[in-house]
């Protein structure tokens, strides 16, 4: 009975079956104003774990960066503060300066958290391993890129913008297949980047066609926090 209420409340928004389902900027803005009808809030707060916080004040200071907090005013963003914080009590002391009030008695999350299921005994297990792997002893240490990593996405790029500067140089369909095919790399570079705090490698997503800002909120947002429920934007 308590899972299933938690399965009831992934319903749709209102736009989900129509020529809009698929706009990520009006799914933003349908999913704060349920979530804060729901909760009883008025849509310039941010809801963890069934209580309300503003965090208007923090939002610049966020080490992710603003653009996650600035997007998802208004809404339920337990989701995203589990999966993207492993040192919970740290995170958590921080938020509570910021508490406002509850949500109302009614509210539902859409998924469970009970300590000792699945995904929070991962999750410790996880958040144990970094902190043993990190030569400092601070989780965000070890979660990362590597050195090498960076140094294979700095020559991916290089290796891309010395073909296209050849191709300014010799325009011929040889260079331009090879500026196309060495531009393939940046949609990984971006893709990998764009779901960390702000940083100028998430910005090759953007040489390929693709919009960064946008696909936070289709795919980092929507489809990795709800995969495959009806408020997955990507199905």
């Amino acid at each position: 009975e308590e899972l299933k209420k938690h399965l009831d409340a992934r319903q749709p928004l209102p736009s989900r079956y129509t020529a809009q389902g698929a706009d990520p900027w009006i799914w933003m803005k349908e999913k704060a104003q349920h979530d804060s009808r729901e909760g009883c809030a008025e849509g310039d707060l941010w809801l963890v774990h069934g209580k309300w916080y503003n965090l208007g004040e923090f939002v610049q200071h966020h080490p992710g960066g603003p653009d996650w907090l600035l997007l998802t005013r208004g809404q339920d963003i337990t989701e995203a503060f589990e999966v993207h914080h492993l040192n919970v009590p740290k995170v958590q002391h921080e938020l509570n300066k910021y508490y406002v009030k509850d949500a109302s008695e009614e509210y539902t999350g859409r998924y469970s958290w009970f300590d000792r299921g699945f995904y929070q005994t991962l999750k410790k297990r996880v958040a144990a391993h970094f902190k043993d792997a990190s030569k400092t002893g601070r989780i965000m240490d070890a979660t990362g890129p590597t050195n090498p990593f960076l140094a294979l996405c700095a020559f991916a790029l290089a290796v891309h913008f010395l073909n296209f500067a050849a191709l300014l140089c010799w325009p011929c369909w040889t260079v331009a297949v090879l500026a196309g095919f060495t531009l393939q790399p940046f949609h990984g570079i971006g893709h990998n980047f764009l779901h960390m705090r702000d940083n100028m490698w998430m910005y090759c997503y953007d040489f390929c066609g693709w919009k960064h800002h946008k696909h936070r909120i289709s795919h980092a947002i929507s489809h990795h926090l709800h995969p495959n429920t009806r408020i997955d934007l990507e199905i």
